[in-house]
């Protein structure tokens, strides 16, 4: 015999999307069991649900809770519920050019995400939840007004491209040397002055583009990366490039603004 919160994921899980609202209306009942299996209230369960129906992201026949991607760019959304956690299967997101303060801290629930857009936004910080991703391998939070990165940024050892321009960074925290499969990392347009030694270690990046901040000389760091293949540093104070990089034939390095791609 299924017990109540069986039956309710039951209710949850047709592609009858009638059965949402009685679902998370019985899930009232067993709070702690409902809180348990989905991670969320059934409130925060029924919030999630309607945020996807109002923005156009679900399909009729197809269970709420198997949705594998979610878009809701441009839409002009001030919030994104704390329900999301109970996308399970989630694996990208995308909530780029929206009003977005903040992102809820469920999304370190979101165990399967590997893509993750809240470019064009408003947010200030990131919380400390997105460095518990364990699949994440992009994070694009360019333009927004961001001006400081998790110091635990290097758990997120999944990453492959990290995506910051346009943002008001004054600092990489020195963890970010862990990422050792990196490949790119714009940093374009911030207010750094220099980059930790520890970002010397990120082994396997071939892009770096570091545009526009307030550097005057080159980070010891950048010597330090040996397979990068492309060095963006215009718009910045620096005068010399040192001469590894230089007489390095297999580094593509834009110094002056005269020089383009």
């Amino acid at each position: 015999m299924e017990t109540p919160i069986e039956q309710i994921k039951l209710m949850l899980r047709s592609i009858d999307h009638r059965n949402i609202a009685l679902g998370c209306m019985a899930g009232n009942s067993y709070k702690k069991e409902f809180m348990r299996e989905f991670g969320c209230t059934p409130f925060a369960m029924r919030e999630i649900y309607e945020f996807l129906k109002k923005h156009e992201e679900l399909e009729e026949d197809t269970c709420f809770l198997d949705i594998k991607s979610v878009r809701v760019g441009c839409k002009g959304i001030t919030s994104l519920p704390s329900g999301i956690v109970a996308l399970k299967e989630l694996d990208r997101l995308y909530l780029y050019d929206n009003n977005l303060k903040t992102l809820p801290k469920s999304i370190g629930g979101l165990l399967k995400l590997k893509h993750l857009d809240a470019s064009g936004n408003k947010l200030t910080c990131i919380p400390t939840s997105i460095t518990t991703l364990p699949m994440l391998e992009a994070l694009w939070l360019n333009k927004n007004r961001i001006k400081n990165l998790p110091e635990q940024i290097g758990q997120i050892e999944t990453l492959k491209d990290i995506i910051l321009e346009d943002n008001e960074i004054v600092s990489i925290p020195k963890s970010i040397g862990n990422i050792k499969g990196l490949l790119r990392i714009d940093l374009e347009k911030n207010r750094l002055t220099d980059l930790p030694i520890e970002f010397g270690e990120l082994e396997n990046l071939r892009f770096l583009d570091i545009r526009d901040n307030l550097f005057t000389s080159l980070p010891i760091a950048v010597t330090k990366l040996k397979r990068l293949r492309i060095l963006d540093l215009r718009k910045n104070n620096v005068k010399e490039i040192p001469l590894e990089l230089k007489n390095n034939k297999n580094i593509k390095v834009y110094h002056l603004d005269t020089d383009f791609f």
